[in-house]
């Protein structure tokens, strides 16, 4: 029988590994173990132990030149197969197109991963192309600045979206950005009552970003499509019946999570 303290010692092993992994990551150059051990405080013995796991499975590897470690494809391989656990991309997938061909945009599925928004699949539809670093896929968006955040924002209970916000720096990026905690709660509240999200100019000068939920078969928000769109279009493209029809069409697509 184990005791406590060697199921104690299993967790942190576990959580450990998971702290490598993720620097390792996060990191667009490749780290040496020193850095590693550095920045998280793992003991050396331990650390060589997880690095050596983690290549021997396959999630990372080395630079033969160099020795220092980055992530392999494999873990994008294991995001790929939890994406498709519940059909989320085959069932969405079709709409998405469907959209994109009809309102010749950038188009763009995310998934709600706890109070993350991640995105899974991005186009950049056949115009007015935007092409930047928050249309990667896995990329998360800010919860504060993106429709899909906002939201995400809206869908959770008030107190618990402030404390989202305060624990972020609102760094404004446009001009046009809330960046205050009052000020963007407001806005959340707003989406409450009309069902979906739109911000004009707070990501991109001249754009307009438009969310809508995706919902699972109880209810509850899993994650959005959304749209870019030129503003000086924005009100032709997603003219109330548009709107109308958008959030008819998603509700009564609903996925079933067991």
């Amino acid at each position: 029988m184990n005791t406590t303290g060697e199921n104690n010692y299993s967790i942190a092993s576990v959580e450990k590994a998971f702290t490598v992994l993720e620097y390792i990551v996060r990191h667009t150059s490749n780290v040496s173990a020193i850095e590693i051990h550095s920045q998280t405080g793992i003991a050396k013995p331990t650390l060589h132990k997880i690095l050596q796991t983690l290549k021997e499975l396959g999630y990372i590897d080395q630079n033969p030149d160099t020795s220092h470690y980055f992530a392999t494809m494999k873990l994008l391989q294991t995001a790929y197969h939890s994406i498709n656990r519940h059909d989320f991309f085959k069932t969405y997938y079709p709409y998405i197109l469907m959209y994109m061909r009809r309102f010749h945009c950038p188009c763009s599925l995310v998934i709600y991963s706890g109070t993350d928004s991640v995105i899974v699949y991005s186009s950049v539809g056949t115009s007015n192309v935007i092409v930047d670093n928050t249309r990667i896929i896995g990329c998360t968006l800010p919860l504060y600045a993106s429709s899909s955040g906002r939201l995400l924002l809206s869908s959770l209970d008030e107190n618990l979206a402030k404390e989202l916000l305060a624990a972020v720096p609102l760094t404004p990026l446009t001009g046009c950005t809330l960046c205050t905690v009052d000020e963007i709660m407001d806005f959340v509240r707003g989406i409450k009552k009309k069902g979906y999200c739109r911000i004009d100019g707070e990501i991109y000068y001249g754009f307009s970003n438009v969310a809508f939920p995706l919902h699972d078969t109880t209810g509850r928000m899993i994650g959005s499509m959304n749209f870019v769109i030129p503003k000086d279009q924005v009100d032709t493209i997603m003219s109330e019946e548009t709107v109308s029809e958008i959030l008819t069409t998603m509700d009564k697509v609903r996925l079933k999570i067991v």
